[in-house]
């Protein structure tokens, strides 16, 4: 007769704590390795949706422009919708020069970045811009990129019931193109720049930020690494780097660029 092998209960234990210490060094570094690849993919996708929109404006001759409303904007927007949405829409200028929404693309729908990616605001301030121009590398320009886009509808990033022609809206933070490939409101010489966070956003009573969920410190000092996005006013070529700069926990925004 074939003999039968069981396993006793000290085998058992001794398989039990090898698999718990295997999962818990796996953790740590499959958590970095998600986080890591949610970037890169908010990147990826981020970049490619800019390229089409400046790709649709010269085929069809007109302004377009992807806009990343926040709750600076609206504080009717759904807390998981703030500060890491966009979407791509056709506009005009009035007499004026004033920016107003005309319609949607057709099969354009709000892109959502990866979870635990956020943008983040270019200083700290009483207007806290996610977009800034600057003419310098890192000279600290705090002026956003566009006045503002009137009458955008914003009613699906506060209920996912509404339509796309609810609660129209003055959106601030926007890249815009025009019908010859160039970006509007972005002086020659300057660079329009934006950064995106691992982190997430968070309300305290009135205050909605967005904290970094990855931070290390030297010294006295805090630091977090921004992906920075530049592009070019003429040729609009993006430049997508990784950068460190100082974080203070008080605020929601970058502090200044560490030196490399």
């Amino acid at each position: 007769m074939r003999r039968i092998h069981r396993y006793t209960l000290v085998e058992l234990l001794v398989v039990v704590a090898i698999a718990a210490v295997i999962l818990g060094i796996a953790t740590p570094a499959f958590s970095v390795m998600m986080k890591g690849g949610a970037m890169t993919s908010s990147t990826r996708e981020l970049a490619a949706k800019i390229k089409a929109a400046r790709s649709y404006a010269v085929t069809n001759n007109s302004y377009v422009a992807v806009v990343f409303p926040t709750e600076k904007d609206w504080n009717g927007i759904r807390l998981s919708m703030n500060s890491c949405v966009y979407r791509p829409c056709l506009v005009y200028r009035d007499a004026n020069g004033d920016w107003f929404f005309d319609t949607w693309i057709d099969g354009e729908q709000w892109s959502v970045l990866h979870k635990g990616i956020a943008m983040i605001p270019h200083t700290s301030g009483t207007t806290d811009p996610e977009f800034a121009r600057e003419e310098n590398l890192w000279s600290g320009g705090t002026t956003q990129a566009v006045k503002s886009i009137s009458n955008v509808p914003l009613g699906p990033l506060k209920n996912i019931s509404e339509s796309d022609d609810d609660e129209p809206r003055e959106v601030c933070r926007a890249i815009i193109f025009k019908p010859n490939g160039q970006l509007a409101d972005v002086d020659v010489g300057e660079q329009l720049r934006f950064r995106l966070i691992e982190g997430t956003v968070i309300k305290s009573g009135s205050d909605v930020r967005a904290m970094p969920t990855s931070v290390f410190t030297e010294g006295s000092k805090t630091y977090l690494i921004a992906k920075t996005f530049a592009i070019h006013p003429l040729t609009c070529r993006m430049k997508i780097e990784d950068c460190k700069f100082e974080w203070n926990p008080g605020t929601s925004a970058l502090g200044e660029k560490a030196a490399d």
